[in-house]
């Protein structure tokens, strides 16, 4: 319910369990962690998010030391769960990628580069088949 209609959240969650699963934590508890650490990152990062925002490294960096306080703050000083660097290094780093991904402008950027590039592949494929065609002669 926690991640209900927040896609981004969702994702998030996506990359967050799978990571957070090497904890050893039981299923109920981890589940738990992965969401509410899903939501509270996509709160960050809705809350910081700014024109160009994936262009200004002062921005995304704040951004990963939000998300890092939330480890110890929450996670490990609420919740009293420790998770090492490592593991907060990857879920920090994926979440923020799949959050990228899925900006708006970036998907219509590449959506619209791999749409070239097919075409592109297309003609050339076709180019062959015709020069393979013309070999057979």
């Amino acid at each position: 319910a926690i991640l209900e209609n927040k896609d981004n959240a969702i994702a998030a969650y996506g990359v967050i369990h799978p990571i957070l699963s090497e904890l050893g934590l039981e299923e109920v508890q981890l589940k738990e962690l992965s969401a509410e650490c899903a939501a509270a990152f996509d709160k960050i990062i809705d809350s910081n998010n700014k024109v160009n925002f994936w262009n200004d490294e002062d921005a995304i960096n704040n951004v990963k030391d939000m998300m890092d306080d939330y480890f110890y703050d929450v996670i490990r000083d609420e919740k009293g769960i420790t998770v090492p660097s490592n593991i907060m290094d990857q879920v920090i780093e994926k979440v923020l990628f799949i959050c990228f991904l899925t900006n708006p402008k970036i998907v219509q950027r590449y959506t619209f580069f791999f749409k070239q590039r097919q075409t592109v592949c297309f003609c050339i494929c076709l180019s062959l088949k015709k020069v393979d065609s013309s070999n057979k002669s």
